[in-house]
């Protein structure tokens, strides 16, 4: 998968010390994105009134690609779609309502997962994936309109 990566740079403070902090996103090829991260740079004045930049802080990292999936569209009529970014062997998704009763459950048997709850009510539903003893691997909150 293609990622393409922009930086984003926001000037703190321009007093005696330099301080910047910048911004990192990573776009797929799709548009989404993928990841983001924030550090932040200083720049100090020694004694003879230069400046000497210090390494980069990592202040947030946050990584997109930690879910396995995606669910779109998201407020849905009904029909809805869970692309998954890899092989999924021997996995189930369940939907719950919000009470915890579960709504009905599938096994993964693709990449790309094509989802009905047309015929349920409109609400927020749980839409969560487990794998063949039962653990819950990742939910997503679905909006039915």
């Amino acid at each position: 998968m293609k990622i393409i990566c922009f930086a984003h740079v926001f000037w703190l403070s321009l007093c005696t010390g330099l301080s910047a902090q910048t911004r990192y996103y990573c776009y797929d090829a799709a548009g989404n994105r993928v990841a983001r991260s924030v550090t932040r740079a200083y720049c100090t004045t020694n004694g003879w009134g230069k400046g000497e930049a210090e390494e980069d802080a990592l202040i947030y990292e946050e990584d997109a690609h930690r879910e396995p999936g995606l669910v779109f569209p998201n407020p849905t009529d009904g029909r809805f779609m869970v692309a998954f970014l890899e092989e999924k062997n021997s996995h189930f998704l369940a939907v719950y309502d919000l009470s915890g009763k579960r709504i009905f459950i599938k096994a993964v048997t693709s990449l790309q997962e094509k989802m009905d709850m047309s015929e349920y009510p409109a609400g927020q539903y749980l839409l969560i994936l487990t794998d063949a003893e039962n653990n819950k691997l990742w939910d997503w909150k679905v909006v039915k309109l």
